[in-house]
């Protein structure tokens, strides 16, 4: 699944667990805008989906640390919902 709903993602995390609960979507290519001040909701969306069982990468193999997802997580992030040991 892409998203690409500038600044808006919270808005997918908040009305989308219906889709979530009854869909598998085992990847999702998000756009990741650190430096537009949209913290609270970039940190909604990070707990979203790790709650969700989803694991931040880049270019769907390298797990990223979501400490550092408000400093310095690239612009695209793969959210895999799937064993990374099969793919990489």
């Amino acid at each position: 699944m892409k998203v690409d709903i500038q600044w808006a993602e919270i808005y997918l995390c908040q009305t989308g667990d219906k889709v979530f609960d009854f869909v598998n979507i085992p990847v999702i290519l998000m756009e990741w805008d650190i430096g537009a001040r949209h913290d609270t909701r970039m940190q909604y969306v990070l707990k979203y989906f790790l709650g969700r069982g989803y694991v931040a990468t880049v270019d769907m193999c390298k797990i990223l640390d979501e400490n550092d997802a408000l400093r310095s997580w690239p612009p695209d992030v793969f959210w895999m919902k799937m064993n990374l040991s099969e793919i990489c």
